[in-house]
């Protein structure tokens, strides 16, 4: 099978209404069984539990009704940073890495580097489960389904394994037009990933499973023992989740039912596996017992999850046949930019242009500057810096003029910060990147603040004067650390109990010696204070950390720690654990029994005390500790000023 051609108009139009019809149809059978954690035991769902029309609520299937409104009213030309204006305008849930990326978001970061920093989830389903709509506007047309994506996903997932979740999907979904075989299918999706990647590697165990004459109970053991994770939401295990309840499902339903009894991320491995069957089937062929309760509604979260899918002059389609009317009119739209979908199978695959864009590193940000001028800088490894570090910025500079240009570029910096050199005179020569150096020194913690921008501004000679681009740089969480104060025999819970000497303040609590013992400063990576405490296995240990808010206000703290824990806010216990968790740094918590609630702060400083207890039968300590508002929803705060001590000023 060579030669291949993309369905006539009435069957594209019937595919594309069965990919959403059969998306809605898995995400409402999985969406009841969504749990936080991954259970060993698979799970038995055979129909739905829970019937409404237009389904029940995903958001595998509403943020694609925010990326139609994108490309509607910017066009095909849409960028990253576009989509991440329209996530600030159109998102309210912070679950996992979308509230860590909106909290980066907040503080000035741009993508992919907003969804690389800080980011604990950025290997979960996110980002995979909400291809279609890249899929559907680029039918037969995978590389370009794949281009879209990965601009979609670099926003809260960069570097992480679910950009390859992300383009499996889309790129399955995209050639499902043109193609039906699922080997094949399966085979071209694969092409989009790097071989070594545990995505790549938990597909090819299904595969194997199935080769080898497995069930497909056997089919999951294997993908367990390769991409095990204690959350659910773990993307490489779920994308195989999918290919095994298509591989192994009798019928349509069936195929649902075995993949969502897989477990992990249920709403989303039957959303998607959903949508790759509605494509291949298209909506007439769907069977009437799932789709026909569901009706052609579609059920969002407006205004509790998402926001502002409705105001005019362009609001979000609420039905799915009107969904399928749009994505039509962007679909003919991009074959008149792009050209018709590929006839011959070899296309299909992924080609070496693609292969390179999804290794791009995610701490480089490009700025078009004009269409033939690119300034590219890059962080190198993270976008943090402490006070009286230094930093070093790649700058590359890709001119497409035909001439060569003397040109200046000028970095401007926050006072008390320096940029060496600060100024580079250089010349942009025809399709021969430019490449420099700059180092940035920041200042001491009196001036550091949680993100400063500097700009960095190309200037040609003798041409219109170009705008700067910006680069922000997050002052590091600073801590006090405490000595170690050994167990002397007792557990874990009872050394939570047992007080040592820093919880007896002996004077202002926002002076440095208020603790007694002797304490050491401390930088958090992000949110993870694990590294604060390097080497920390047995006994008592304690971080103090000073707040400073310019009002009082009641926010929220997740202090999510493996092992038993206490905090105290201003010298009043606020949250204690004597239980050792799995880990799952969400803002809003992590289950029942976690360390998280109200942190209710003055104006001015704040102390936040924490004392971490472990003994020879706790798991390896790691913590990371997140401030949010004390909303529903609890987005990330970006106005408590933690990279000083009060002492500094």
């Amino acid at each position: 099978m060579n030669s291949i051609a993309l369905p006539d108009q009435e069957t594209l139009y019937d595919k594309i209404l069965g990919c959403w019809m059969g998306k809605n149809c898995g995400g409402t059978l999985g969406g009841p069984l969504e749990k936080c954690y991954s259970e060993a035991e698979p799970f038995n769902a055979s129909y739905y539990s829970e019937i409404r029309e237009g389904g029940i609520p995903n958001d595998d299937l509403e943020i694609q009704l925010i990326w139609l409104k994108a490309v509607e009213e910017i066009g095909l030309d849409l960028t990253a940073h576009d989509l991440a204006q329209y996530w600030l305008d159109h998102v309210a849930y912070n679950f996992d890495e979308y509230g860590l990326m909106m909290t980066n978001l907040r503080f000035g970061l741009l993508p992919p580097v907003a969804g690389y920093y800080n980011n604990y989830f950025r290997d979960c389903m996110g980002c995979p489960i909400r291809t279609e709509i890249w899929a559907c506007i680029a039918p037969g047309q995978p590389r370009l389904a794949a281009r879209y994506a990965l601009l979609d996903s670099i926003v809260d997932h960069a570097g992480g394994e679910s950009l390859y979740g992300s383009l499996f999907n889309v790129t399955v979904e995209a050639a499902a037009f043109s193609v039906s075989d699922v080997p094949t299918l399966i085979d071209i999706g694969l092409s989009y990933l790097p071989k070594e990647s545990l995505t790549a590697r938990c597909l090819r165990a299904v595969l194997a499973a199935h080769a080898d004459g497995g069930d497909w109970l056997e089919a999951r053991r294997r993908v367990i023992e390769i991409g095990y994770h204690i959350n659910a939401q773990f993307s490489p295990p779920n994308i195989a989740f999918q290919v095994i309840g298509w591989l192994y499902g009798k019928d349509f339903g069936d195929a649902l039912c075995k993949a969502v009894n897989c477990g992990y991320d249920t709403d989303c491995t039957g959303a998607t596996l959903g949508s790759f069957l509605g494509i291949i089937m298209g909506a007439k062929a769907l069977p009437e017992r799932w789709a026909a309760p569901l009706g052609d509604a579609l059920a969002t979260s407006d205004p509790n999850g998402v926001k502002n899918l409705y105001l005019p002059p362009n609001p979000s389609p609420r039905s799915i046949t009107e969904l399928t009317d749009r994505v039509i009119r962007i679909q003919k739209l991009v074959e008149a930019r792009f050209g018709a979908a590929p006839t011959d199978l070899a296309s299909l695959y992924a080609d070496a242009a693609t292969l390179q864009s999804v290794n791009q590193p995610p701490t480089v940000l490009t700025f078009p500057l004009t269409h033939r001028l690119d300034l590219t800088l890059d962080y190198l490894d993270t976008p943090q810096i402490a006070a009286g570090e230094t930093k070093e910025i790649r700058v590359t500079a890709h001119s497409r003029h035909p001439e060569p240009m003397p040109a200046t570029l000028r970095v401007q910096t926050p006072v008390g910060w320096t940029a060496t050199p600060a100024t580079i005179p250089l010349t942009l020569h025809p399709h021969q990147p430019w490449t420099g150096t700059v180092t940035v020194h920041a200042p001491e913690r009196a001036h550091l603040a949680n993100s400063q921008s500097l700009y960095f501004h190309l200037q040609p000679e003798r041409r219109p004067v170009l705008s700067p681009s910006p680069l922000v740089l997050i002052g590091a969480p600073t801590y006090l650390k405490s000595t170690l104060f050994p167990a002397d025999g007792k557990t874990a819970a009872e050394l939570i109990d047992h007080p040592f000497a820093p919880e007896t303040a002996i004077g202002s609590l926002t002076e440095p010696n208020a603790r007694g013992t002797e304490w050491s400063a401390v930088l958090s990576d992000g949110n993870d204070v694990t590294g604060c405490l390097s080497g920390f296995k047995s006994g008592v240990v304690y971080l103090r950390s000073f707040l400073h808010s310019d009002q009082e206000q009641n926010l929220w703290l997740h202090t999510c720690s493996r092992v038993p824990a206490k905090v105290w806010l201003n010298g009043k216990v606020i949250l204690e654990s004597k239980a050792t968790r799995p880990l799952r740094p969400a803002a809003w918590g992590s289950g029942e029994g976690g360390l998280h609630g109200e942190l209710p702060v003055r104006a001015g400083w704040n102390e936040v005390l924490m004392k971490f207890a472990a003994d020879d039968t706790c798991p390896p300590f790691a913590c990371h500790v997140l401030y949010s508002d004390k909303k529903r929803l609890h987005a990330g705060v970006t106005d408590l000023l933690r990279p000083r001590f009060p002492w500094d000023e």
